[in-house]
């Protein structure tokens, strides 16, 4: 898995699909993931607990908020796709050592 990780953060794109990603990392503890996907037709918010639990919305309001909201969260956060190869090895060779001390 990291070495996907390794692999779309170099190029900045899915392998399977060769669509765009940015990664980013961060100091600061979100205990929920936030997802925003927006197509021409809908806009839709998703969100994933540490309780195993996910339940999304199409909401305009709530995924202009939640968009904002992540927005604002990539200001303070580091880009590590494509950009910041120094960041990225460091953080990424870092999540290799906790995967061996599992």
């Amino acid at each position: 898995m990291v070495g996907y990780l390794e692999d779309i953060c170099a190029t900045g794109l899915y392998k399977d699909t060769g669509n765009p990603i940015s990664i980013y990392i961060s100091e600061i503890n979100i205990d929920t993931n936030y997802s925003c996907l927006k197509t021409r037709s809908y806009n839709i918010c998703m969100f994933r607990t540490l309780i195993l639990n996910a339940f999304s919305t199409p909401n305009k309001n709530t995924y202009s908020s939640v968009n904002n909201w992540i927005s604002t969260l990539k200001k303070i956060s580091t880009l590590i796709s494509v950009e910041s190869q120094e960041y990225r090895t460091n953080y990424l060779n870092k999540q290799k050592e906790v995967i061996q001390t599992l």
